[in-house]
């Protein structure tokens, strides 16, 4: 697989909520899960998919091994599935296999009319087509600081080197389904019963359980409805109820309100980071540092390293 005009990006929540909303997905956030436990993730609200980082390994490329779960038919199923055909597309690639099987939320004009054109494509199709998704890939590649600069004399990835995969967990049907763009099909782990990311946590403790004692670094994500309009709406509900209730139920009605309202300011808060964590990401820093080297030069300091570095202005 090439990767072909998509840079590499971070794992990370506030990177993940702002491509969903550069992308045109309406009343979402990803939230980072530190814990898989029943009472964190029952916290989370509506949750609409699941994204899983772990160390890739050699078997893991390998679509006939498939343990604890089904391979199923891509056409045997109604779940959007595709290929992934870019390597360093294999983030936001999860990240549309959770919102593109997600019929409640409001995906967008760009991305309705892009799921009803590819529907009956077969999965390899579908992955050259999300390739070519000018929008997404444009969404995507803001996000990485590859994009402005490039290091001559690095070494190539090596076949020793670890590397990262992401895959996705949705319900569907009243089963719970990995979406895993480098497998010939979605794999149903089970049954999702009547809370199914309750029933989604023992399925992903089972794919950790895969590794050695020793391997620790995996990432756990949720796609969930925005949490401040969550807060907001329901404080306001609240307020309505309280108006009805006598002095005790009001108390406490208020106290809950309060409650909220706390969740509603830390959650601004983490937002206020997110958003500067995101500009600078998207900052080009090449001008500067141009700048930078020019000053140290005329100062009489020689900027000198092993790895020769060629600065390339972004053309986007």
């Amino acid at each position: 697989m090439g990767d072909e005009g998509w840079c590499t990006i971070e794992s990370d929540p506030g990177l993940f909520t702002g491509l969903l909303s550069d992308i045109g997905v309406k009343d979402v956030q990803v939230e980072e899960l530190f814990s898989l436990d029943v009472e964190s993730m029952n916290k989370l609200g509506e949750v609409f998919g699941v994204i899983f980082l772990f160390k890739w390994k050699v078997q893991d490329g390998n679509g006939d091994q498939i343990l604890n779960g089904t391979l199923m038919d891509p056409s045997s199923v109604p779940i959007y599935f595709a290929n992934q055909v870019i390597n360093n597309a294999c983030a936001t690639q999860s990240i549309l296999s959770i919102v593109l099987n997600s019929p409640e939320l409001d995906i967008g004009t760009e991305l309705s009319e892009f799921k009803e054109f590819t529907k009956d494509f077969d999965p390899t199709m579908k992955g050259l087509a999300i390739s070519n998704l000018k929008t997404v890939r444009t969404a995507h590649n803001s996000n990485s600081p590859s994009q402005h600069f490039v290091l001559e004399g690095m070494k190539h990835a090596e076949k020793d080197d670890d590397i990262y995969h992401f895959v996705s967990y949705i319900p569907h049907d009243g089963s719970i389904y990995e979406l895993d763009g480098t497998k010939a099909g979605p794999i149903k782990r089970g049954e999702a019963g009547d809370n199914w990311i309750e029933a989604c946590i023992p399925v992903i403790q089972s794919r950790m359980n895969e590794y050695s004692v020793n391997e620790v670094r995996f990432n756990v994500m949720a796609v969930v409805r925005n949490r401040e309009n969550m807060y907001l709406m329901e404080i306001a509900k609240l307020e309505e109820e309280k108006k009805t209730k006598g002095e005790t139920e009001a108390s406490e009605i208020a106290a809950r309100i309060a409650e909220l309202q706390a969740d509603l300011e830390a959650e601004k808060v983490k937002r206020k980071i997110w958003k500067k964590e995101n500009a600078r990401r998207k900052h080009n820093y090449v001008p500067f540092v141009m700048e930078l080297l020019k000053l140290l030069a005329s100062k009489g300091i020689v900027f000198s390293t092993s790895t020769t570095l060629r600065i390339r202005i972004s053309g986007g």
